[in-house]
């Protein structure tokens, strides 16, 4: 459930405000970097920080002043606060409409807490560096795995027409290599349209 709300609010953002720059009532974390704090409550079951957060004001707003890399969502908690705003407000309606309340403290008959916490509305990958490796089959095995390289296999490509992209980059938690790779190539990446792609390859 919070995953599904986070998502939704996060299409709700991208659609109805500006995606360079942080609108008023944007949640991102204070002073920068964000204060970690633990209620007594939350320290006394597991020690979990929940950083704390500001809403971005009409005048940083209007001046431009917050990229919208410092912009956080909330994953659904009773420690974390919501953006305000249309999204705020489309979020709530979501969770009314879905009869959710994680606010209260225990969850009826489930018996667990939700503490929340905080995602980056858009993240960019870190340490990125690529490769153009020049292979001659679509088969051909161009890529080893620690596996096979601990037991002296080569790395095949080097020569041919064809050429394949090697790209490594590290991301943060909650951040996904898929949704990076499909803002690269451009390209869906739900199953049925890789099962395509392999089918298309496979009939050439």
């Amino acid at each position: 459930v919070q995953s599904y709300i986070w998502n939704t609010m996060a299409t709700a953002r991208a659609k109805g405000g500006p995606l360079d720059f942080a609108e008023e009532g944007d949640l991102v974390y204070e002073d920068g970097a964000g204060v970690a704090k633990t209620s007594a409550e939350a320290k006394e079951q597991d020690d979990r920080p929940v950083r704390s957060v500001r809403q971005v004001t009409a005048e940083e707003a209007r001046a431009k002043r917050v990229p919208i890399g410092d912009v956080v969502l909330p994953l659904i908690g009773e420690e974390v606060a919501a953006p305000a705003g249309p999204v705020g407000a489309a979020v709530k309606r979501l969770m009314e409409s879905l009869d959710v309340d994680l606010s209260k403290p225990i969850q009826k008959g489930l018996g667990f807490r939700a503490y929340g916490s905080y995602r980056r509305l858009i993240g960019s990958p870190k340490d990125v560096q690529y490769e153009i490796i020049r292979h001659k089959t679509d088969d051909e095995e161009i890529l080893l795995t620690d596996r096979r390289e601990m037991s002296g296999a080569r790395q095949g490509g080097g020569e041919g027409e064809k050429c394949a992209l090697k790209i490594q980059f590290s991301l943060e938690a909650a951040e996904y290599a898929t949704m990076c790779l499909r803002e690269l190539t451009k390209q869906e990446s739900s199953a049925l349209m890789q099962r395509t792609v392999l089918k298309h390859s496979s009939a050439e």
